[in-house]
């Protein structure tokens, strides 16, 4: 299923944007900018019905990853990787940092819940997992910079500024925000804290629901990308540098709630905690949704990660799963007779 779904993707992407375009970003630097190509990305799979597909994906391979270790079968980790391969091919194509390293994050928290099951955590196995992390984020990191670079000549101070933009800075324009100075828009009454609810794949373009929404009266956009990109023009009437969007979770949940955005982190932590419970113990439902929530906190010096569609695909990757194996479970059965 994983990999049918990522051939879907690659296929997709390419019938979209182009193979060569794809291609030319990481072999001359310069598609007329990979950021272009980035938010050409972007718009396409807004608009488009597969924007689904790479996080149902990456829910499956935790899955399976999962499965693997408690098998520790060889043949399960040869279908495993290939398809690991194929899901970071997918996301260097597609220019973006985002799904290799929440991917990491994922098999990470798996991979330590795993060694905790069987009580073979130790401080040399968690040293040799945040090496590993930091070592593929830093490539991840530097291969994609290389690729949004407008020269290569310049390409260790492009990386370093993409750096600087995406995560310290990111605190800058969360102080623009606290100070009134960024007013990000759809602001100030929950859009930010509740997408999920609007971006369901599949549902949200087939129902037309932003176009319902606003039609009784919510101050919805006329679609996510529509926000996306007219969050890039809030920033530059701001005065801030207009590549770069992020003010952290904080100052997102802040243009939606104020400091009452406190009860949204109270809700956050008691699910979080509640999921966490679950996992402890293997629980099937935790074990593919906690991963996603452990991302999501890793990613809170960007955007609110785990208020996006992101939850729903998860979800539903848990009752894919659930079914498959009451299939199967019915199949032995019968089988059995």
């Amino acid at each position: 299923i994983i990999f049918l779904l990522t051939i879907i993707n690659i296929a997709y992407l390419a019938l979209t944007l182009g193979f060569s375009n794809l291609l030319s970003v990481y072999s001359s630097g310069d598609t007329s900018n990979g950021n272009y190509l980035k938010l050409q990305l972007s718009e396409a799979i807004s608009n488009g019905k597969l924007g689904w597909i790479g996080d149902l994906c990456i829910a499956l391979i935790v899955w399976s990853f999962w499965v693997a270790l408690r098998s520790g079968k060889k043949r399960a980790f040869s279908l495993l990787i290939p398809n690991i391969l194929l899901s970071v091919i997918v996301s260097l194509i597609s220019v973006s940092r985002d799904s290799v390293i929440s991917l990491v994050v994922m098999l990470s928290c798996i991979y330590i819940q795993f060694l905790i099951s069987r009580n073979m955590l130790s401080i040399k196995r968690v040293a040799i997992v945040l090496v590993s992390f930091f070592a593929l984020f830093a490539s991840t990191f530097t291969l994609v910079g290389l690729a949004r670079s407008s020269n290569f000549a310049s390409a260790s101070f492009e990386v370093t500024k993409q750096f600087m933009g995406y995560f310290p800075a990111s605190y800058n324009r969360l102080a623009f925000v606290l100070d009134g100075d960024l007013k990000y828009p759809d602001s100030g009454w929950g859009y930010y804290s509740t997408q999920l609810i609007w971006d369901v794949p599949l549902l949200s373009g087939a129902l037309g629901i932003y176009s319902f929404a606003r039609e009784i009266g919510l101050p919805l956009p006329v679609s996510s990308q529509d926000n996306y990109q007219r969050q890039f023009t809030s920033v530059k009437e701001s005065g801030l540098d207009p590549s770069y969007i992020w003010s952290t979770i904080f100052g997102f949940t802040y243009s939606d709630f104020g400091y009452f955005a406190i009860f949204y982190f109270l809700i956050y932590g008691v699910l979080s905690g509640a999921v966490y419970s679950l996992f402890r113990v293997g629980n099937n439902f935790a074990i593919i949704v906690y991963p996603f929530i452990l991302a999501s906190i890793v990613k809170w010096p960007s955007i609110v990660s785990f208020s996006q569609r992101g939850l729903i695909i998860f979800i539903a990757a848990w009752l894919i799963v659930t079914f498959i194996n009451n299939l199967l479970s019915e199949k032995r059965y019968v089988n059995a007779l």
